[in-house]
């Protein structure tokens, strides 16, 4: 079966219902007792692209995902909104899968409703401490300044010519021996930035602009997360965030689980076995 054939097949098999408390669109799979609550979506990508890690993790658990309309301003509204769902869902606590800005819901999530987090695992995400040391404090910076830009910069460079040189990006990672069938794993990957705009876009950059401006994550506010969370880390160079951001999150979280994670951020929507073994090793502990 082909990577689009397998994508297709999960969205054929993908139910989604909408809860009226929230105003959340939402999908559940799988029939275990835990459940973890993914919150993906990476370059381009959506949380869907996310499928074959959503598939590994539902064998053993259920797994909740949602559609963050336009109305969400802030991670703290979208983090709300959750806290309603689960409520509706009667779902008393979750573990909070969080990729990239995800990453950052996961934890305002985590600091307003304890009651509702069992754990959280991040991967690739972004920090906002009280006790960020000068090189996370320059990163944060240089976000900033690259989200100000934005607006401006896609005069001069199209999101479309962005998908190309992503494209290529990922042809160039994926050389002659990673995958079986490379032109069918970059099909895929067209196919899914597809349907990516620049009002996706300017609405993620949005909430991640708010989250470095406005919202900080003390060491107090994770306090109760004391081995329970999974950071999943790797040595790849980002466009945003990076290894000063990994080290300031770190240094806030009570006894973190840290594990390396080897793997090219996009190989990981191909071959997902490996994260999905972290993620199953790490609740098995809890």
């Amino acid at each position: 079966m082909s990577y689009i054939q397998a994508y297709q097949t999960y969205m054929e098999r993908k139910k989604v219902f909408f809860d009226e408390k929230s105003g959340l669109e939402y999908s559940l799979f799988g029939n275990g007792e835990k459940v973890i609550l993914a919150l993906l979506g990476n370059n381009l990508l959506g949380s869907d692209a996310y499928f074959k890690t959503i598939e590994g993790l539902s064998e053993k658990y259920r797994v909740l995902t949602f559609l963050s309309r336009t109305k969400h301003q802030t991670v703290e509204q979208i983090a709300d909104d959750i806290s309603i769902l689960l409520t509706s869902l009667n779902i008393s606590k979750v573990n909070i899968l969080g990729i990239s800005i995800g990453g950052a819901v996961a934890q305002v999530f985590a600091k307003h409703y304890p009651n509702q987090t069992e754990s959280i695992m991040l991967y690739q995400t972004f920090a906002h401490t009280n006790v960020m040391d000068d090189e996370a404090l320059a990163v944060k910076e240089e976000i900033l300044t690259v989200i100000a830009q934005l607006e401006e910069l896609r005069k001069q460079v199209s999101l479309e010519n962005i998908k190309m040189a992503q494209i290529y990006q990922i042809e160039e990672m994926l050389g002659d021996d990673l995958v079986d069938d490379t032109e069918d794993a970059l099909d895929l990957f067209k196919y899914l930035m597809i349907d990516y705009t620049e009002d996706d876009e300017k609405r993620v950059m949005g909430l991640l602009k708010g989250f470095l401006e406005n919202t900080i994550i003390k060491k107090e506010d994770l306090s109760f997360l004391t081995n329970k969370t999974l950071y999943i880390y790797d040595s790849e160079e980002r466009a945003f965030g990076g290894l000063a951001m990994d080290d300031a999150l770190l240094d806030i979280i009570p006894d973190a689980k840290a594990v390396s994670l080897d793997l090219d951020k996009f190989l990981i929507i191909l071959e997902a076995n490996e994260l999905v073994r972290i993620i199953v090793e790490f609740m098995d502990q809890i």
